[in-house]
């Protein structure tokens, strides 16, 4: 799966249309849907506006998601501290 696949897939996760992700993270329409089919790349900046709807950029960038803080036992927490 590439970006475009999970990128699509964490707007459907939003429940948000195409239309709307797009005004949401300040891109045209076109651009955004150039986005999902794959013809371009969004910038930093269009990630940085997903991530504040609560998208998952390291699921959408690298296809692994993150953990649940729930599943970070004591050790790892520890390691996050520092």
């Amino acid at each position: 799966m590439q970006i475009n696949s999970r990128l699509r897939k964490e707007r459907e996760k939003l429940k948000l249309t195409q239309s709307q992700l797009a005004k949401a993270c300040g891109v045209s329409f076109r651009a955004y849907c150039d986005y999902e089919i794959g013809k371009t790349e969004p910038k930093a900046s269009f990630f940085f506006n997903l991530h504040e709807l609560g998208a998952d950029i390291m699921f959408i960038l690298t296809g692994k998601k993150l953990p649940d803080i729930e599943d970070i036992n004591s050790d790892e927490a520890d390691i996050i501290k520092y």
